[in-house]
């Protein structure tokens, strides 16, 4: 499953998948993955005092530049 947002705000990101990384029980995990562009960044693992699973440093954030804008996404399986 693909999850992505055109937001960089970690709530909507990186909590989104701490949170569903504890519902599951560790039935799901994110994959790590190369985007084929330069202009990105690991998922996050704190933000405002908050602290995130540090499986979400495999999800990336696409920074803007000239040809795109900004967006978040992750990579999740279903773990057999």
């Amino acid at each position: 499953m693909v999850y992505a947002t055109c937001t960089y705000a970690p709530e909507e990101n990186e909590g989104m998948l701490d949170w569903a990384l504890g519902k599951t029980d560790d039935q799901m995990e994110i994959l790590p993955w190369e985007p084929p562009v330069s202009n990105w960044m690991e998922g996050i693992t704190e933000w405002e005092g908050k602290t995130y699973s540090p499986e979400v440093k495999k999800s990336r954030r696409i920074l803007p530049n000239k040809n795109m804008t900004a967006f978040f996404i992750a990579l999740i399986r279903k773990k057999d």
